[in-house]
């Protein structure tokens, strides 16, 4: 009795048949159905599909139904070991109070309806022309951030949104594409489009061109807002960075000119929607206001420096459910969360596809430690923006409140260990690469170590499997829940790409410096440069950790010690390709110990690329003999 009790859906399953009809209140409006409060403080789900025989689309719900409203509804079905209990609303008769229903047909201007608009957004709806780009239509919350309030607010100033025929093309284009996800977001796109001509808030502008060849190029925009500048102060909403920073570049210009004093332009400002679904203002220089405005809701500031191990709860995490795809998990704050598709699977955990921006890691059983919970508390306290580190956003729970996983940002491309360091598979991944990709690789790769270092994070576990590349030249870091903040040490690593001060101890039991994390920047840098060969591996070597500790280094420099050694193969011909410069310090480091930082690799790569575009050393990946180098250099370096 006392554990029927203590489990309110047996009680439920106990009290309800299937067929069974019961009174609840609607807890919360997502795209794909209502959430019913019912007895007992549990919630079941009215899908969109079960919603009076499939009267409103998505993009109606938050117009006819409101949180806290009384609803007579079916029970389909109810699994009360996996907590979900199926609904329908079957009659119209069934909406039973609508006295929480707000009436969006009249315009309402009062403070409350308005808090969910930025301040200084609302001053861009009096004032500004505002054109929307594709993106942002598409964006995962852009129906909750153009709402019904933002409709109303444009009525209210007598403006309306600004979109290309282009745009329209291009959400057509996405409709009818294979890309299920992106084909979802085109319809929502569409549908908000849709909602700005029943509030008769939208002019959708011609542009003139055959928008069928190239929709949308980022030139379109910049052209017209150069020929409306004169005349309009101009917004654009847009989650293209590249696109922000190239329009706001024409507030700047040659071209802005002056007449009898005055400036002949008005202002241009870019807009776009945040992790926190509102429309913030975009800035160019990230030293700017924009980070001044965020510290007002987030934390953003570099991790305590400490010394000592934090004393770690080791007890495991009891979660009575595991959610998998198809199910539901929430936020501390009570949102949502439908985990599509399995994407990537460890020995931790899963990664599942929630939208098309972020994914959702849902550990396995018996894999969630107590001190795991506090450190990625601690870790999403601190709202670390890197661009490409797919850092913990948001701790997910279940249906019992337990927490299971956490949320991140979506990574592209392939793990360097299944395409750079396999160089049967750098060809046929990544074609039109030559050695420049490569070096353009790595400068990216020590950019974002030089942030996290700023942020006094240390990576710890460094290796190819955690690093992941687009054939773009995108880099991407993921598993990040194991990076090394504060007392909480990088639990992991490989052999590899330790250094021989620490290897064959525990990773738990210490923190590791940055001068530690030099070693495995060098390693990593030298996988790539020579793809896929690690710089101890070599003809007649014991295993990797001794020739680490002894620093038995195979490859030759003049003037310099070796053992020679060097693996047979194409290794021997790109070796002797690297600028001296950049094979001294791997010398440096591999034999004598004497390490470099990332900002010292950066600058050192740097000059290694303007090398490369002045055709100093060849650009081949694979070169097929050794270097050439003329009497006048060998008699220089007396080679």
């Amino acid at each position: 009795m006392k554990q029927t009790q203590n489990n309110p859906w047996i009680t439920f399953k106990e009290t309800y048949n299937d067929g069974s009809q019961v009174i609840g209140n609607i807890s919360s409006i997502a795209d794909f159905g209502l959430f019913i409060k019912l007895p007992g403080g549990i919630d079941g789900l009215v899908r969109l599909t079960n919603i009076l025989q499939e009267k409103y689309s998505s993009d109606e719900l938050e117009s006819v139904f409101s949180i806290g409203q009384q609803i007579k509804v079916k029970v389909l079905d109810i699994d009360a070991e996996k907590k979900r209990i199926g609904l329908s609303i079957q009659q119209s008769k069934d909406i039973i109070s609508v006295n929480n229903i707000v009436k969006k047909e009249a315009i309402v201007s009062t403070a409350a309806q308005t808090q969910s608009i930025d301040t200084r957004l609302l001053s861009v709806l009096k004032d500004y022309l505002i054109f929307v780009d594709t993106c942002s239509l598409m964006e995962g919350s852009s129906k909750e951030v153009f709402s019904n309030d933002f409709c109303e607010q444009l009525v209210k100033n007598n403006r309306k949104i600004k979109i290309l025929d282009r745009v329209l093309v291009e959400l057509n284009n996405h409709i009818n594409s294979n890309h299920v996800r992106k084909n979802q977001l085109a319809v929502k796109g569409i549908q908000i489009i849709e909602k700005f001509k029943k509030f008769d808030c939208v002019d959708i502008i011609e542009v003139g061109q055959d928008p069928n060849k190239d929709p949308i190029p980022d030139e379109l925009f910049q052209s017209i807002f150069v020929y409306h500048r004169s005349r309009n102060k101009i917004c654009l909403i847009t989650q293209d960075v590249n696109l922000s920073h190239d329009v706001l570049a024409l507030n700047s210009s040659r071209s802005t000119g002056e007449r009898y004093g005055k400036k002949t332009i008005k202002g241009i400002k870019v807009f776009r929607i945040d992790g926190q679904n509102k429309l913030k203002e975009f800035y160019s220089d990230i030293k700017d206001i924009e980070l001044k405005d965020k510290r007002k809701d987030v934390v953003i500031k570099p991790f305590k420096k400490v010394a000592d191990v934090n004393t770690l709860n080791k007890s495991i995490v009891v979660n009575s459910l595991i959610p998998e795809s198809s199910d539901f998990v929430k936020t501390l704050d009570g949102k949502n969360i439908y985990l599509y598709d399995e994407i990537a699977t460890g020995g931790e955990g899963k990664v599942y596809s929630i939208n098309d921006t972020e994914v959702c890691k849902i550990y396995k059983k018996d894999k969630l430690l107590e001190s795991s919970v506090q450190k990625l508390k601690l870790m999403t306290s601190n709202k670390v923006e890197v661009k490409g580190v797919c850092w913990p956003k948001s701790i997910v729970y279940n249906a019992n409140n337990e927490p299971v996983g956490h949320l991140m940002n979506r990574a592209q491309g392939i793990e360097l260990a299944r395409s750079i360091f396999q160089p049967k598979l750098l060809g046929i991944r990544f074609p039109t690469w030559d050695r420049k990709s490569l070096v353009k690789i790595c400068v990216k790769i020590l950019d974002k170590i030089i942030e996290l270092h700023q942020y006094n994070i240390v990576i710890g576990d460094i290796n190819g499997q955690n690093i992941m590349v687009t054939e773009s030249l995108d880099v991407y870091f993921v598993d990040t829940d194991s990076f090394q903040v504060e007392g909480y040490p990088c639990p992991v690593g490989l052999v590899l790409f330790t250094a021989p001060e620490i290897q064959g101890i525990n990773f738990k039991s210490f923190l590791r410096t940055v001068e530690n994390e030099n070693f495995a920047i060098a390693t990593l840098l030298f996988m790539i440069l020579m793809p896929g060969k690690p710089p101890y591996s070599h003809q007649g070597g014991t295993t990797i950790a001794e020739n680490i500790k002894k620093g038995e280094f195979s490859y030759p420099l003049h003037g310099k010690k070796y053992n020679k050694q060097a693996p047979k193969g194409p290794w021997r011909f790109m070796w002797s390709h690297l600028p001296h410069k950049v094979k001294m310090n791997f010398n440096n480091i591999f034999s004598n110990g004497e390490r470099i930082s990332a900002p010292e690799w950066r600058n050192i790569l740097d000059q290694y690329m303007f090398e490369l575009s002045k055709e100093y050393h060849s650009t081949e990946i694979f070169p097929t003999e050794f270097k050439h180098v003329d009497n006048e250099t060998k008699q220089k370096y007396n080679v």
